[in-house]
């Protein structure tokens, strides 16, 4: 009967210590898996940093961009305006041209 119970209490013990040696890697496999979650964690809010930055960089570039084409409009209508002068320069000085050829057609008349 002590054998027995000897044996009995043997198998228990066993069985107790594979029983905590399967939750100590439950454990271990619980660690090793919240890890990983943090990892990732850290990863997805560099990634979310990242695309932040680029959208950041991204508005500047537009309205850098918005700013070129504003100054490019100011000087394209600055070149209009300055080949409306020269043009109207052009009509004033041929009328002064044909006003001096009739002065001179006329002198040459009389």
């Amino acid at each position: 009967t002590d054998s027995v119970s000897f044996c009995l209490s043997s198998v228990s013990s066993v069985t107790d210590s594979v029983s905590f040696c399967l939750s100590s890697v439950s454990s271990v496999t619980d660690s090793v898996s919240f890890c990983l979650s943090s990892v990732n964690s850290v990863t997805d809010f560099v990634s979310f940093c990242l695309s932040s930055v680029s959208s950041v960089t991204d508005s500047v570039s537009f309205c850098l961009s918005s700013v070129s084409s504003v100054t490019d409009s100011v000087s394209f209508c600055l070149s209009s305006v300055n080949s409306v002068t020269d043009s109207v320069s052009c009509v004033i000085w041929s009328l002064a041209l044909w006003n001096s050829s009739l002065q001179v057609v006329n002198s040459s008349v009389h």
